[in-house]
């Protein structure tokens, strides 16, 4: 599990999703059949007939896909609005902290990781995420895994967030892709302090509830996509500071939202977040998928 450091102020940066491609199939090459006059003369002087053969043209080579196009229905990690393919990118233009670029490595039957190079600064994290019958789950909640670089003031506390538990789903499997559907995620992370001589422990429980609104037409720099699926979430964040066994004493409940647009065979392709009075978005620069 990836651990990083985080400015406190982190936990009031969007959060950001991220966001499979359906597997381009390869056609079968036609087959014809090529009517050959053969022409037989008998000594007899009996009149030269015409026979009709039926001959098979040459096997067309079978074509080569590429990871890029590599079926992935095998695969648990399978979704048609998440492409799940080693070395799919996807760049993403976010006013409030710079553009960044996320890319898919070392993916597997139920596991893959996605990585996050800031084009800011030379940083970049590296998040698991968990493939099952249920859906994609990123095994961190994404709002820790982001720096609030305007905030780096000398002497703020540092974090060390671990996400401790995961469950649930980012986006739920491809057959329960309906508008109305609903479901929920979860995630339980703690940090050690030490805070002016006070030290001890900070724990964080996250509560996300998500909806599939529908379709609706999106712009973003990358394109027009006239149907772009909109999921609504909303959640809270609860904090807890654990001083010893006997004193714990609640630190602060945060309310945020935010809509995700996927697009099939693409991925995601815009976010929108609001939390505690701050807002953003994310946009669709480009990606390997088009």
């Amino acid at each position: 599990m990836k651990i990083k450091y985080l400015v406190f102020s982190s936990i009031m940066l969007l959060l950001a999703l991220v966001a499979c491609n359906p597997a381009q199939e390869t056609m079968p090459a036609s087959s014809s059949t090529d009517e050959v006059v053969v022409q037989e003369s008998m000594d007899s002087g009996e009149e030269t007939q015409s026979v009709a053969e039926e001959v098979s043209p040459p096997e067309a080579p079978a074509m080569e896909l590429t990871e890029a196009v590599q079926p992935q229905e095998v695969s648990a990690c399978y979704h048609p609005y998440f492409p799940i393919v080693d070395g799919a990118y996807w760049t993403y233009q976010q006013p409030e902290t710079g553009n960044y670029t996320l890319r898919i490595e070392e993916t597997g039957e139920d596991t893959f990781k996605m990585l996050q190079d800031m084009e800011s600064d030379d940083v970049i994290f590296t998040v698991e995420w968990f493939c099952s019958e249920d859906g994609l789950l990123r095994g961190t909640f994404g709002q820790m895994d982001l720096l609030d670089y305007s905030s780096e003031e000398e002497g703020s506390p540092e974090f060390q967030f671990e996400t401790l538990e995961w469950e649930g789903e980012t986006l739920p499997a491809p057959e329960l892709i309906e508008e109305g559907y609903t479901w929920e995620s979860d995630y339980s992370l703690s940090a050690d302090y030490d805070i002016e001589g006070f030290s001890g422990q900070l724990q964080v429980t996250v509560v996300i509830q998500h909806e599939i609104i529908g379709t609706e037409e999106v712009t973003v720099p990358a394109g027009t996509f006239s149907e772009a699926l909109r999921v609504d979430s909303m959640g809270n964040i609860e904090m807890i500071m654990v001083i010893s066994e006997d004193s714990i004493t609640p630190f602060s409940s945060i309310d945020f939202s935010y809509s995700t647009w996927y697009v099939e065979g693409i991925g995601m392709v815009k976010s929108s977040e609001s939390m505690s009075g701050f807002s953003s978005s994310t946009e669709l620069v480009e990606t390997s998928f088009q």
